[in-house]
């Protein structure tokens, strides 16, 4: 990402790595200045990113729109993401968080102190400027009774952006399919997006994913040069899974974007949860997790991407 971007997630890292962990009083929100967003200028809409800073010690998966914008399925972390191509048009939006108990297979269970460690938040940045972070949503769990294995619950906030994306909001409705259809239809294009993976084809990779990039870009103002400089690191970033990628198997479809976008995630103890494109490079002890979410457009008979989220991290031993 580039170096503007970079400081407003070290920023918000930082911010939540502030926060203190004893007591919800002293919540991400208590540390900005709540500021009301509304009648904002044409020009004060110009380069305004939402992001959603999280502070999870915990497995869990967070969802804007109902399509999954980051999950973390064995030991939690910190982070903050970027959600403006998530906000496909102006008004209320919906965030839905899931949290799990790190053992929650073998009996492990959720107790109601352990939600008080659990910190996140809606903010704005304007012009990618630390000063001019504020915060529109504390999302703060609501208190517990008893220990539970997992817990989810869904919050909703404004947004206001100067653009509209049109993503998969008027796709085909994909629970109107036939289900073993419907699997079969996106087990095979999974298997040709692993099959271009492997074979080092980045160039063809990118192409599949040139739809849902151009949201991308508009809904985080990228200049040409950013996009260029973007594009050459994605090339080299999925040529390095070239041979490397794991066999699609033991997965389980599963439907978003309120019933017209489509995954296919892993159900094996390894990756639980994670999408079924995986690269493991011994050589390198590295890991690359591609979590694609494919979307069928109105009129059309093919699936194409419209969203993804890659990364890559350390392999262990």
């Amino acid at each position: 990402m580039m170096k503007a971007k970079i400081i407003v997630f070290l920023f918000l890292s930082f911010l939540l790595n502030s926060c203190a962990q004893e007591t919800k009083t002293n919540s991400i929100e208590s540390n900005v200045k709540t500021k009301n967003q509304n009648n904002l200028t044409v020009e004060e809409l110009k380069n305004k990113e939402y992001y959603l800073a999280f502070k999870y010690p915990v497995p869990f998966e967070i969802l804007v729109n109902d399509v999954v914008v980051e999950k973390e399925m064995e030991n939690g972390m910190n982070g903050a993401n970027n959600i403006n191509q998530f906000i496909l048009k102006n008004g209320a939006q919906k965030v839905k968080i899931k949290i799990f108990h790190p053992y929650a297979s073998k009996g492990g269970k959720l107790k109601p102190n352990d939600f008080k460690l659990l910190q996140a938040g809606i903010y704005i940045s304007k012009n990618n400027s630390e000063e001019e972070m504020t915060i529109v949503k504390s999302l703060e769990f609501p208190d517990i009774d008893t220990p539970v294995p997992y817990f989810e619950y869904e919050w909703q906030f404004e947004a206001e952006l100067p653009f509209i994306l049109e993503g998969w909001k008027n796709s085909q409705n994909l629970k109107d399919m036939d289900e073993s259809i419907l699997e079969k239809e996106v087990l095979k294009k999974f298997t040709e997006l692993r099959n271009s993976l492997d074979s080092g084809n980045s160039s063809k990779f990118l192409e599949e994913i040139k739809k849902c990039n151009q949201d991308f870009y508009k809904s985080n103002y990228f200049s040409k040069k950013e996009i260029s400089d973007y594009e050459s690191n994605l090339s080299d970033f999925y040529s390095s899974q070239s041979g490397n990628m794991l066999p699609i198997e033991g997965y389980k479809l599963r439907i978003l974007g309120d019933g017209k976008a489509v995954t296919l995630e892993r159900i094996d103890n390894k990756y639980m949860g994670e999408c079924v494109l995986i690269a493991e490079d011994p050589k390198e002890k590295l890991l690359y997790q591609n979590y694609v979410i494919l979307h069928k457009p109105q009129n059309s008979d093919n699936f194409e991407i419209i969203r993804i989220n890659s990364k890559y991290t350390s392999l262990d031993d």
